[in-house]
């Protein structure tokens, strides 16, 4: 009890999930983030009806770049 949660809402009418049959398969071999409608990370929405929320559109492409960079000056050349 308390803990926060991650979560993420599927549209089960995008055409991914038409017909929907067995659910495990359909999402590891169907889904492919189109369907996706809402996240929650932590118990906070970051995402609503397909869109991210406050204003952080640039920031996730930033965080992975630089975590891309620091991955790579940790590589043996």
């Amino acid at each position: 009890m308390g803990a926060k949660a991650d979560l993420v809402f599927l549209d089960l009418r995008a055409i991914n999930w038409i017909p929907h049959n067995r659910t495990v398969n359909q999402l590891v071999h169907a889904e492919d983030a189109t369907s996706v409608r809402h996240v929650m990370i932590g118990g906070r929405l970051v995402v609503h009806d397909r869109m991210l929320r406050h204003g952080r559109s640039g920031a996730p492409g930033r965080e992975a770049e630089a975590a891309r960079e620091r991955l790579k000056r940790r590589m043996p050349r």
